[in-house]
């Protein structure tokens, strides 16, 4: 039987070949990863900031409510455009436009309507004056789209003020 020694140098060579390919692999692999996790968590930040501007929203209008219904919710023309502003000690609505780090937001104050049940109704029943819905409209660029949210609520004379 021959035994030929000169192959276990050969052999040696291929396995650095595929050690080091199977290394390159994994680190392509871990670094893709990387980027599509780093995209996400950037893309993640506009709807965070997006959802804390909503929510400062509805607290405003909230504090709005609480402080006059009739100086500052009634007073509001329905099924119109709002913008949010503090004016150094109150939040105020007006009809400019604020743009807060990119971010436009407006709310609408729209009539309620109740049926015989005393139910929230789209269409018919009676006009309820001491209830609005609140809609607030949320937008923003990405890249070179828009992206536009509208939540709403409800919002009531809680106080009879």
């Amino acid at each position: 039987m021959v035994i030929y020694r000169g192959f276990k140098k050969g052999i040696a060579l291929i396995e650095i070949v595929i050690g080091l390919t199977i290394i390159s692999t994994a680190l392509v692999i871990i670094l893709s990863n990387y980027k599509s996790h780093l995209t996400a968590a950037i893309n993640n930040t506009s709807t965070v900031k997006a959802t804390f501007l909503t929510e400062e929203t509805f607290e405003a209008i909230r504090f709005l409510r609480d402080y006059s219904w009739s100086q500052n919710i009634v007073s509001l023309t329905e099924n119109t455009e709002y913008y949010l502003y503090w004016n150094g000690s109150m939040w105020a609505g007006t009809n400019v436009p604020q743009n807060i780090d990119g971010f436009i937001r407006f709310f609408k104050l729209l009539p309620v309507y109740r049926d015989n049940f005393d139910r929230i109704t789209d269409s018919g029943g009676t006009l309820d004056v001491n209830t609005k819905k609140v809609e607030v409209t949320l937008s923003w660029s990405v890249g070179s789209a828009t992206t536009t949210k509208i939540f709403s609520t409800y919002i009531t004379n809680l106080f009879n003020n």
